[in-house]
This record gives C-alpha cells, structure tokens and sequence, in this order.
C-alpha cells in the first residue's frame, strides 16, 4: 500500500470532533459559494484573478527548465500546501490544483491555468475548519478526451451523510458545476478526499480500502468487488468506459476491470504481486514482483506497461528491472513517462518507449513527494511539490514546474 499523506483528512478528523457552532462569516472578498449544499460554509473569491502570494520565480537550484511556487504565507499560518497535487493538459493549456493553509484555521483550493510567471487562476474556493459543516476534498484535473475535467468532492461530518461530487472542467467547476448527491442517511458513500472521472464514469474512493462507481448517464451507483478474497481496493481509475483498480490481500495485489458492475481480472497470477498500478487513459504501469519479503517489497520486481483499449490492459511489456528486495517505488503516470519514487531525493522519471531515465535534482533542504496525488507528469512537464527535509511529510512548501526535457539524462532504468 502507498502512504497517505492529506492534510484535508486531518481537518475532517478535527472537524468531526467539534461542537456545532454558527457559520464563519466570510473574509473580506469573499463570497458563500452557491453550489455548495445549503448547511455546508464554502466561500469563493469575488475576483479570482485577485488571489495573492501566488508568485512563480525560476528555481534557485536548477538554472533552465524550473519555476517555483514557494509557501510565503507559511510564515504566518505554520503551514504551506496540503492535500492533493493534481495537474493536466489539453495540449493547449495545462492545468494545476493545489491546496494550502492561507490562515491559522483555514485551507484554500487553487486551480491554475498555465501555470508559470503569469498563471491564470480559474477556480478557487476556501473554508474555516471547524465549523464550515464539511470538508472540501481535492480537485482532480484528468485529461478526457480532448478536453481537461475537474472533479471536487465535498466530504461531511456527519459519517452517516452522503457526500456530494461536483464536476466541470477547470473553467466551470465554481460557476456551472454538474452535481452528484451520494444516497440518503443510512446508505452513504464514506467518502475520502478523491473522485476521478471519465466519460459517464465517476469513481469514489471511500474509506476501508472500497469505492463507489457512479453511472452518469443513468445515477445508478455500484461499489464493485472482485471475484477473489482482498483487504483493500486502490486507486480505482475510469478508464474507456470500465473502471480499472487493485486489490490487495495483504501479501499479492492484482488488477481489475469493472463494467456494468461485473468485475474480471485484468493482472492477476499467484506466482506474482502486481501493485502500483496507475493509468492516464492512455497508458498504463504497474509493478510486478516475485517473492514476497515483507509489505511491498520482493525479491525480484520490475517495471512493467502496457495500453489502454476497450476497458482493459493490453500489450504489456516489461521496461525496466527494480531494485532487489527493495521497497517498491511509488509510481505516477503521465505523457508516456512513468514516475518512480524511491525516497525524497530520489525520484526517476521513465520512459515507456525505450527505459530512458531522467531524475529529478537532489537538493540539500528539500525532500520530493510522489505517487498518485504527490507527483504528476502533465503537459510536457513534471509537477513536483516537497516539504522541508526533517519536517513533517504532508506540509508541503515547495511546488516546482520541471520541463521535462530539461531534467538531466542519467542513463538505463535498472
């Protein structure tokens, strides 16, 4: 299993545990969103294009190719981004969302259109916690089609109350946004902080290692399940009409396709482990490993890929071997390149094609997140984020644009 590190999980737990109070009043240029359910506190900004402290300079430690957003409001909160990193393009923009603390008690969801020395920012809304009723989740950018989607889950305190899903694209997720109500009391979706969508295909990831499959066009609602004894479901993904995700039981994972609620298995063979697995749409990685040693690591393991076509896997193919009895690296897709994170100054990006590795910069103060949520590779470029080395993981004061092809070449994948 990967590790979770969200900082809007922390706030729900904090939000839970307190005693109803009045509404915050909004801050000054600052609107209650009228999307958001009537008993939940969501504010969006009167001029989005207005938000400070969103200042992109060239990176101190790599001279081309590198922009940075650093964490000024950090001074006065005690904290810089949190949550989820996402990022997308459409081949004519790209798209980021992020997430950071903006005061003491209150947390504020970005979403950037070119992001770079003049980004333009599309979407934008912030909560006090507690006592706003609900948890913002994280926005979600995946590219679909020709088109960049948007999604934004909106979690409740009450454990026994449906979330609420809204969707869009980047531009019209606070002004036009399609919404999905999850059930009535009794017969929730517990949701987590994540919903991905594809086509009329909207995945949930809930609690206790489940999740929640929504048909758009018809509001049918699943929670799919293999045909085989698991612990968890992860990182379930819509994909051409079906949703792909793992199943792990503790020791092996493998990989499913659901379509109209019938699970088949996609990766799945007792003499090997497949994990990590991560899909884009177009292409797909995943690990495979032989051996069991202890949680995610093998005795052998390697890299393996393959496409996206009719709801399932097909042409898979090795691309590079991984360490021996090592820890598997956590693993993120995007434009033909997989990212692999070993520890925080050790991040390869590969390339499906040829094995062909790039890394990112092992800079002294910093420490690279990764994985799903972590590090994304999107529109030419690798989209990083870091906390400070020897702080807490999930207080992140960095995020940083690397061109992808400005990041140095350091040979095979092995």
């Amino acid at each position: 299993m990967r590790r979770v590190t969200c900082a809007t999980v922390a706030a729900l737990i904090v939000a839970l545990g307190a005693p109803a109070s009045a509404a915050p009043s909004a801050p000054a240029g600052w609107k209650r969103w009228s999307a958001a359910p009537a008993d939940c506190t969501i504010w969006v900004p009167e001029r989005a294009t207005e938000l400070d402290e969103l200042t992109w300079t060239r990176c101190p430690f790599q001279a081309e190719g590198c922009e940075a957003l650093g964490a000024p409001w950090a001074a006065r909160t005690g904290w810089g981004f949190g949550g989820r990193l996402s990022a997308a393009s459409d081949c004519t923009h790209s798209y980021l969302a992020v997430t950071r603390a903006i005061a003491a008690d209150q947390w504020e969801t970005i979403v950037l259109e070119d992001p770079g020395p003049h980004p333009t920012v599309v979407a934008a809304v912030r909560q006090q916690l507690p006592g706003a009723g609900c948890v913002v989740g994280s926005v979600a950018l995946r590219r679909d089609g020709d088109a960049v989607t948007a999604t934004l889950p909106i979690l409740r305190e009450a454990a026994e109350a449906a979330p609420v899903v809204l969707l869009g694209t980047p531009r019209t997720l606070i002004d036009r946004p399609r919404i999905e109500a999850f059930g009535a009391p009794g017969a929730a979706v517990l949701a987590r902080e994540v919903a991905w969508r594809s086509g009329d295909l909207l995945a949930v990831w809930e609690h206790e290692g489940r999740f929640a499959v929504r048909e758009l066009a018809t509001g049918a609602t699943r929670r799919p399940t293999p045909a085989t004894a698991f612990r968890f479901l992860l990182e379930p993904t819509p994909v051409a009409g079906a949703v792909l995700y793992a199943a792990w039981t503790g020791d092996r994972g493998s990989v499913w396709a659901d379509r109209g609620g019938a699970s088949r298995a996609v990766l799945a063979d007792p003499a090997y482990s497949y994990d990590r697995f991560a899909s884009d749409g177009h292409d797909a990685v995943w690990t495979r490993g032989r051996g069991f040693v202890a949680l995610n690591t093998f005795h052998r393991a390697e890299l393996w890929a393959g496409q996206i076509a009719g709801g399932t896997v097909v042409m898979p193919r090795r691309v590079a071997a991984l360490d021996d009895e090592a820890a598997l690296p956590l693993v993120s897709l995007g434009d033909g390149h997989a990212a692999l994170w070993r520890s925080g100054d050790d991040v390869r990006i590969v390339r499906l094609s040829d094995g062909q590795v790039r890394r990112l910069p092992a800079v002294a103060m910093l420490s690279w997140d990764g994985g799903s949520g972590g590090l994304e590779i999107a529109g030419g470029a690798v989209w990083a984020r870091a906390s400070l080395r020897g702080a807490p993981g999930n207080d992140l004061r960095i995020v940083v644009r690397f061109a992808l092809d400005a990041l140095p070449v350091v040979g095979g994948a092995g």
